[in-house]
């Protein structure tokens, strides 16, 4: 059998010739969203148990004065508080991030001083030393989930949305640890570099493991920061 021509429509078009559908959709996606920010300070002064949108009355055609006013008691709710929640939110993920910036710069001068003493020693130039490097950084973003959510989060997974705190660092550890690299004895050479007067002492694989875990972690606070802007652009247009 052909397919309706409306099959192949996307959905926002499509649902304009079901606008039971469509409100049926809308009422859901701000009922996910009510449950996933329940326990955000938004509606610290109502009641846990009548945070319930109501729903659309397709069939009428209208919705009853009183389940509007409580719409808009909702929705102010979240206006009125996401400036400061926001603002909190984005402070308490920058203070990580800055950290992770710097740790990701001293990992370049670790990356460059690597790099140096790889080509000294005759075993491959720059371009080798990059491809040894990404073999190892690549697999580790395949294997990692930067953006796993919790279980305490799995209603912030329904709407794409995430909040602080998420155990970036531990899914970046646990993404380097399964890394396994080409069976490669450069690997296994001993290397050194030097910062702030102390020298440090390691095998190519940890060394640049150090390097890439600071990449990684830079990412994910980055993700973090990403998430929490999301999320306030998500709550202004419900």
């Amino acid at each position: 059998m052909a397919k309706q021509a409306s099959d192949d429509r996307p959905l926002h078009v499509a649902l304009l010739d079901d606008v039971d559908q469509m409100l049926m959709l809308y009422d859901a996606s701000v009922q996910h969203l009510l449950e996933a920010v329940r326990h955000d300070g938004y509606f610290d002064d109502m009641d846990p148990d009548a945070l319930v949108w109501p729903k659309s009355q397709a069939v009428s055609g209208s919705v009853g004065m009183e389940a509007l006013t409580f719409r808009a008691q909702l929705v102010g709710a979240i206006y009125q508080g996401l400036p400061p929640i926001r603002d909190a939110r984005l402070a308490e993920a920058y203070a990580p991030f800055a950290d992770m910036l710097l740790r990701y710069h001293t990992g370049n001068q670790i990356y460059l001083q690597l790099k140096d003493q790889f080509i000294k020693q005759g075993v491959g130039d720059g371009l080798a030393f990059l491809k040894l490097y990404q073999s190892f950084y690549l697999e580790a973003l395949a294997k990692g989930d930067l953006y796993a959510p919790q279980a305490v989060e799995a209603a912030l997974a329904k709407v794409n949305i995430t909040q602080v705190p998420m155990s970036h660092a531990q899914a970046v550890a646990e993404a380097l640890a399964k890394v396994e690299v080409e069976d490669d004895p450069r690997w296994d050479e001993v290397y050194a570099y030097a910062l702030n007067g102390e020298t440090v002492e390691g095998t190519l694989r940890v060394l640049l493991q150090d390097v890439a875990q600071r990449t990684l972690d830079l990412i994910a606070a980055g993700l973090l920061m990403r998430s929490i802007i999301t999320q306030s652009y998500r709550l202004i247009m419900l």
